[in-house]
């Protein structure tokens, strides 16, 4: 469209027909490339196109009209009811036509689409402010954008954005919805609010439910709470007399909470709000050491705090000893302790002490005053004594301490292993690999493990576990009294690492020599197997084979079902504009199975290609066995009725 035409045809209040027409027309801020340009100039001549290309595609978006004057928008007045189409757009260009192609889904008059309300639909109050959420992310496919409208009286609504539509503003903790930020002229009145979504090139869709809501008032400033806390024998009282009663009608009432520790006050002593004319309380059933905040909460839920106030009550009674107690060794070199929580509420910490032997004096090992229930001590694995043992004690926050907890008699991890075993030959026999070998004399051997290995790497295999109970039978054999045995197991040929292991009731585990041996070789090689012959089709001249693209698709097609067995009717739809089926084949083969798809499409495949194609055969087979010394492979062949000969020799692959 000419640039004369634009005012005739779109109104000068048609925001996105004015920016369409600044990103085709305006040219004042135009970089001029030439042959005195810097790169900086070619760089901003370059943003400049895209931000143009940008904005004119965003007018286009939210305008048809906009859109088929930037040649972005067509109608097809010659569609008729009952009928589907399938329709696509191709570049106007020099290259391949099938690579600007895009196919669109068969559509018709009868299926426009429906388009969703938007939902969730919900208000955040603050001071002459109201944030909106509404769920996004399901309904973005069906929108660009959205228009928010407000009423006073939930019938007459006033469009917010001034037709100019909002963008989906999301936040990274809540990546599903979109927010949306109005500013109130007042917090006394009731708003009304409805959002609608904008499909593309203009139209809208249904609108959300209503939502009535109206502003929060901030704090009230300088605001102050003179809270004094007084201990009387078992209670603890509070007193806030110098409360601004000029504040008492903006002040819904009182809250004073409690807890063992200075943050995190949650704990209300009152079983419910305090009146606004309230000025004193008791607590009585105070902790022994707590600490204690006066809350006013005003009229419109804001909440304001006053300073932290510690009360501690007169304490030389100890806390009860620490009971539960219970160790663990994760490894050799540490311990892990735990023991219940005590009931005591003023417990502070645990001390933990421990000794060589019952009667001997305990040592503090815990260096620190230990705040939770838990403990791991590092220990020497190697400490001569074989068991170590344990006590606790708990201190109260007036450091008064307990009696010690009954005594933990742990025992330390064995790290010493057993004596090694003995193998001392490792010999091939038609049999198998016969071992020789002599047992660990240690006492706390649990079990006695053959094992092997390729030499090549990999892991252990254990071969054989034996019990000592099982020791006996293996002990000795007739031939002079040695200890033998025979690893029967089909090996192939190459070389394998032999060791006896003994392991003792703590893991610990001694290994003999390792010994190399490679089995027994009868001369004896593996077969061919699996042999087959498959005839197949090549093109006899590939760059002058007629209609490449559409051979290729149609190839690819077969060997997607040869290596899967599926077919993607997907795949089927570009054979129609490649000119290899015809639209009413494609319907017919799409309602059909698998199999009868790739029989019709290896029929077409001879029928169009038949002339350019010559015939071969594809031998394919597997050798069951490794063999370094294999050099090549054999091909025989026959006419039928003939003597087989030697065709051809392929030498083994490197």
């Amino acid at each position: 469209m000419a640039e004369n035409q634009w005012n005739s045809q779109f109104d000068s209040g048609n925001k996105f027909a004015g920016v369409a027409k600044n990103c085709l027309y305006n040219t004042d801020d135009d970089v001029v490339i030439n042959a005195d340009s810097k790169f900086s100039d070619a760089l901003d001549f370059v943003e400049t196109n895209d931000s143009r290309y940008f904005f004119a595609l965003f007018a286009a978006e939210q305008d048809y009209e906009v859109a088929k004057a930037l040649a972005y928008g067509y109608e097809d007045f010659s569609a008729k009811d009952g009928e589907e189409y399938i329709y696509f757009v191709r570049v106007n260009s020099q290259k391949d036509e099938y690579q600007n192609l895009y196919a669109i889904s068969e559509i018709g008059l009868s299926n426009t689409p429906e388009y969703p309300a938007p939902t969730e639909f919900s208000g955040e109050s603050k001071d002459s402010v109201i944030v909106l959420r509404w769920l996004s992310r399901p309904i973005d496919r069906y929108y660009s954008t959205y228009d928010i409208e407000r009423s006073t009286d939930g019938v007459n609504f006033t469009n917010l954005n001034d037709g100019i539509p909002v963008l989906s503003s999301v936040e990274d903790r809540v990546p599903d919805y979109s927010f949306y930020r109005d500013s109130l002229p007042d917090n006394s009145n009731i708003f009304y609010y409805r959002i609608c979504g904008r499909t593309y090139f203009g139209g809208k869709g249904p609108y959300s439910e209503v939502l009535e809501i109206k502003g929060t008032p901030g704090k009230l400033r300088n605001f102050y709470m003179d809270f004094k806390v007084f201990l009387t024998d078992n209670e603890v009282s509070f007193d806030w007399s110098g409360f601004n009663d000029e504040l008492e009608d903006k002040i819904e009432g009182f809250n004073i909470y409690r807890s063992n520790k200075s943050e995190f006050l949650t704990e209300t002593v009152n079983p419910t709000l305090l009146a606004s004319s309230v000025r004193t309380y008791q607590d009585t059933d105070p902790m022994s050491s707590g600490y204690y905040q006066l809350e006013a909460v005003d009229v419109n839920g804001h909440s304001y705090r006053s300073q932290v106030k510690l009360v501690q009550l007169l304490d030389s009674i100890p806390p009860d000893a620490p009971v539960g107690l219970s160790g663990t060794f994760p490894n050799s070199g540490t311990l892990v302790l735990s023991w219940m929580p005590n009931t005591d509420e003023d417990v502070a910490n645990y001390h933990v002490f421990a000794a060589n032997s019952r009667n001997a004096e305990f040592t503090q090992i815990s260096h620190h005053s230990v705040n939770d229930t838990s403990f791991v001590y590092n220990i020497d694995p190697n400490f001569a004594v074989d068991s170590i043992f344990i006590q606790v004690l708990a201190a109260d926050l007036r450091d008064n301490y307990s009696e010690k907890s009954e005594i933990l008699a742990l025992a330390r991890p064995d790290v010493v292993p057993p004596s090694n075993p003995l193998l001392h030959h490792v010999v091939p026999t038609p049999e198998g690999i016969e071992l020789g070998y002599q047992f660990s004399e240690s006492d706390d051997v649990v079990r006695h493990e053959f094992q092997r290995k390729e030499k090549q790497g990999g892991a252990w295999k254990t071969i054989l576990s034996l019990a000592p109970d099982e020791v006996e039978k293996f002990e000795l054999d007739n031939n002079n009294g040695k200890h033998l045995y025979l690893d029967k197991d089909p090996l192939k040929r190459r070389d394998y690492v032999y060791r006896l292991i003994a392991i003792d009731d703590s893991e610990n585990v001694a290994s003999s020599k390792l010994m190399y041996v490679r089995p027994y070789d009868d001369g004896m090689r593996g077969q061919i197997t699996q042999f087959r012959a498959s005839p197949s089709y090549q093109p006899i001249d590939w760059e002058n084979i007629p209609n490449p693209d559409g051979h290729k698709h149609l190839v690819d097609i077969i060997a997607t079902y040869n290596a899967y067995g599926t077919v993607n009717h997907d795949d089927l739809q570009p054979l129609v504009f490649l000119n290899v089926i015809t639209n009413q084949e494609y319907k017919f083969l799409i309602t059909s199975k698998p199999y009868e798809i790739i029989s019709f499409l290896k029929i077409r495949f001879r029928e169009i290609w038949g002339s350019d194609l010559k015939p071969q055969i594809e031998l394919s087979w597997s050798y069951d066995a490794e063999n370094d010394q294999l050099v090549d492979y054999q091909i025989f062949r026959s006419v039928k009725g003939s003597a087989l000969a030697l065709y051809k020799t392929i030498p083994k692959e490197e």
